[in-house]
């Protein structure tokens, strides 16, 4: 999937039309950002990748959190020579190793990539913590608690033409591990955001924790 207007262009990975595999790349003034690089697994559990794009082609990478169907082909991008900065903050860095690690030794038959590629990666990490705006690249990034999970965030990338806000996975609802999301700020000329229960009507997060508990206690209180 790609959509071009003049001066920009923005290119579904992944992700488009199916629920993981996230990977946009949006590009401009012959800068590429590369938000997210995901797997996503078939029936029998193959890792599924999302569509290539040339490593040398990216100047900046992302990544929102730790889930693996955002940041689970990262490593790809750094088996070759190329070297693109890679934005997360220092929690993603932190559950994403952990993750990457457990889906390497679990599915590494299937994949073009080991542990070395993802040590590789590493090296060109820069930690941008969520709140923080800095400038990478030519391209000024600000980030927003996405209320997903703990460390997830938001991008709202200042092109210079355009301004492209991206969500990752959002949760406006404050949780027990983190607030709900905070777009407080958030101007942006282009939204992407991820629409896995846009459809749903979720019942309240306080009666569903409260059957839980009821729940335990019956089996608890039965000796199960």
């Amino acid at each position: 999937m790609r959509i071009e207007v003049p001066k920009l262009e923005i290119r579904v990975l992944g992700g488009g039309l199916e629920v993981g595999r996230a990977a946009i790349a949006v590009s401009s003034r012959g800068r590429t950002v590369l938000l997210d690089y995901g797997v996503n697994f078939s029936e029998s559990d193959v890792p599924q990748l999302p569509e290539h794009i040339r490593p040398s082609e990216v100047s900046l990478v992302a990544v929102t959190h730790a889930h693996l169907d955002h940041v689970g082909a990262v490593p790809l991008l750094y088996t070759s020579k190329a070297q693109p900065v890679l934005t997360m903050n220092r929690l993603t860095k932190a559950f994403s190793e952990v993750l990457l690690k457990d889906f390497m030794r679990i599915s590494g038959y299937y994949l073009p990539f080991d542990e070395a590629d993802w040590y590789r990666a590493v090296e060109f990490v820069r930690y941008v913590e969520t709140g923080e705006e800095v400038e990478i690249e030519g391209v000024v990034l600000k980030t927003f608690n996405a209320g997903h999970i703990p460390g997830s965030q938001a991008y709202l990338l200042d092109l210079g033409d355009f301004r492209v806000a991206y969500t990752g996975d959002v949760n406006t609802i404050d949780t027990r591990l983190v607030r709900g999301y905070d777009s407080y700020g958030l101007k942006a000329d282009i939204l992407v955001i991820e629409g896995t229960y846009a459809d749903v009507d979720h019942p309240d997060r306080e009666e569903v924790e409260r059957e839980f508990v009821e729940a335990v206690r019956e089996v608890v209180e039965s000796g199960g």
